[in-house]
């Protein structure tokens, strides 16, 4: 598994369920929080005519450069790494070693709207901040003292503003 290969799966599932007939093609949304969040960012860009909207839940654009920090040099990455109690594979670091996923997004010009904490240590503020610099009409809503992973009220909140989204 490779933050490209998530990519890939979420396509097919999106072509899949797109042609489905009991699908209104005209109102399909993707949602994606932290990896989900970058992989939902990605396949917006291949399928923006076909994307409604986009929620982004701590959209998590810096693992590339957590693993840079980690691995500065791609040759140095062991075949497996145990990752939060999770085997990854070597490709999973150095296939995105290089991949600047700020200079892939933006081209959505639909609404996105981002979720964020203001004490999140994996995904900073500062880069739900740049990711809604990028989009044309984005929203960023900020939930003071939330880290990743929200509380049950800040995440009732979200799906709740996420509901009104999809509905608006």
């Amino acid at each position: 598994m490779t933050v490209f290969t998530e990519k890939d799966d979420l396509l097919t599932v999106f072509d899949s369920i797109r042609n489905l007939d009991r699908v209104d093609k005209d109102n399909i949304f993707l949602l994606g929080a932290s990896q989900g969040g970058l992989v939902t960012a990605l396949a917006a860009e291949e399928r923006v005519g076909f994307i409604k909207g986009l929620i982004l839940y701590y959209p998590a654009l810096n693992i590339p450069n957590d693993w840079r920090v980690r691995y500065p040099n791609p040759h140095t990455v062991p075949d497996t790494i145990d990752f939060w109690g999770v085997k990854l594979g070597k490709n999973y670091v150095t296939l995105i070693h290089d991949f600047d996923p700020f200079g892939k997004i933006g081209g959505f010009k639909k609404t996105v709207i981002i979720f964020q904490g203001n004490c999140d240590n994996i995904v900073p503020l500062t880069v739900a901040e740049k990711c809604k610099s990028l989009y044309d009409n984005s929203d960023l809503i900020v939930y003071k003292n939330e880290g990743h992973g929200f509380s049950e009220e800040v995440n009732r909140k979200c799906m709740e503003r996420a509901i009104e989204f999809i509905y608006e």
